[in-house]
């Protein structure tokens, strides 16, 4: 059941914010973590394996404000996208596109931690 609190002391509401501020850049690194492992697992589900070469060169890295995900196999490009001889077996942005779906509840995962009493 959804759930407003009204405060009446402002001290209360500036030490939230306060908070919030404080810890919000590790909530963001958190939540490209979280991301990150989530869109690399399914890749390497979604991947067609042969030899396992394009399997193992699946990864993701995350750096200040930036979430990477790469296939570092020199034919990763002709796999994903195809190409006159062979029809494309995308395996990224499927992942891509779950791990877009699941921010939403990765991002409340997280700022649940980070703000006492919120609830859905």
């Amino acid at each position: 059941m959804p759930r407003i609190e009204i405060f009446s002391d402002v001290s209360q509401v500036t030490d939230m914010v306060r908070m919030v501020n404080t810890r919000m850049p590790g909530t963001i690194r958190g939540l490209h973590d979280t991301l990150a492992r989530v869109i690399e697992q399914e890749a390497k589900i979604r991947v067609p394996v042969r030899t396992g070469r394009l399997l193992s060169s699946i990864f993701t890295d995350v750096s200040k404000n930036l979430l990477t995900i790469q296939a570092r196999a020199p034919y990763a490009s002709y796999v994903e996208h195809g190409t006159r001889y062979m029809r494309p077996q995308p395996f990224l942005r499927p992942a891509l596109e779950v791990g877009l779906r699941s921010v939403g509840d990765v991002l409340y995962e997280h700022l649940r931690r980070l703000i006492p009493g919120l609830e859905r």
